[in-house]
């Protein structure tokens, strides 16, 4: 399988006045030369620390195909999702979650923010 550059990948270059972290750089690094590994995770947690949820979300959507049991980057996913007020699609992956894990207190308090924001 070919390797393809990320689609979010952002280049200093590109946006002069956008001071891309260190830490964001290394972690793409890393993500470039293994596709499938849970690098992805950190990743996207860094893009959502610098305020880009969408960013956040192409990386969770593309990792969780490559790593479908890792929890953790669900929860990522569902918290993003709600960052941009996707909430039909938070409740969608927070429901799998707990098909899985009925009593994982996380993703039960995601399910209660999700409810709340419901109405």
């Amino acid at each position: 399988m070919e390797k393809k550059p990320s689609k979010y990948k952002i280049q200093k270059e590109e946006i002069p006045e956008f001071n891309l972290s260190a830490e964001v750089e290394r972690l793409q690094k890393q993500l470039d030369r293994d596709p499938k590994s849970k690098v992805f995770l950190p990743l996207a947690e860094e893009y959502r620390r610098s305020k880009m949820p969408e960013e956040a979300i192409y990386i969770l959507e593309e990792g969780i195909k490559y790593n479908p049991a890792y929890t953790a980057a669900k929860i990522a996913l569902v918290r993003a999702y709600l960052d941009i007020s996707k909430i039909m699609k938070a409740k969608k992956v927070i429901d799998e979650i707990l098909l899985k894990m009925p009593h994982n207190p996380l993703a039960l308090k995601l399910h209660g923010d999700i409810s709340f924001r419901e109405g």
